[in-house]
């Protein structure tokens, strides 16, 4: 699920973002209608100090309380070295989006775990309807600038993850699949 780290850090790469497209983030930014954004705890399995003995139940009961509306997109933040078969966020969402229509997962630190990222983004042996996005994020003091190139030179150059498809790579193609999915949520919506 998505932390208020990430959270932050896609907001700076929208504002960022629009600004390199419009040349103000003020007049794009503007433009764009507020929407509710609810930042979901990380899963947390063993409390500590001062965490009650539940925090479990709690934080799962938080997190199913808003992916659960039919109206909610479930943008779901996993790492590469994990197996997503057995990742408890994608496990939540497909207990209330069996087709995966609401789903979008972006996969961090793939530099960290490239052998068969590709046969796992592009499989489709988990229903994440609206796919995955390989992203690397910011590594200390980067600008955003060179985030960017330094993800464009990881998959543009590495012997696996090169092969992954363009379509499927990068935060600008993540930031415009989420607006899309948004819009595609205001229209059901009205």
């Amino acid at each position: 699920m998505i932390t208020a780290a990430h959270a932050n850090r896609f907001v700076t790469a929208l504002q960022i973002y629009a600004e390199t497209k419009t040349g103000s983030p003020k007049e794009k930014l503007e433009s764009i209608p507020t929407l509710p954004s609810w930042v979901i705890p990380g899963i947390t399995r063993v409390p500590v100090r001062g965490q009650p003995e539940n925090i479990y139940e709690q934080i799962r009961d938080i997190i199913m309380e808003y992916i659960t509306p039919d109206e909610s997109s479930i943008f779901n933040v996993l790492s590469a070295t994990v197996d997503f078969s057995t990742c408890e966020s994608i496990m939540m969402s497909q207990s209330v989006d069996k087709t995966g229509q609401r789903t979008l997962a972006a996969v961090t630190k793939p530099d960290k775990a490239p052998e068969g990222l590709l046969e796992k983004v592009t499989n489709d042996d988990i229903s994440i309807g609206l796919g995955y996005v390989c992203v690397r994020n910011r590594i200390g003091e980067e600008t955003y600038e060179e985030a960017r190139l330094e993800e464009e030179r990881l998959f543009g150059s590495h012997p696996l993850l090169s092969r992954i498809n363009e379509s499927i790579v990068g935060v600008p193609v993540l930031a415009q699949r989420l607006v899309q999915n948004a819009k595609f949520v205001i229209y059901k919506i009205l």
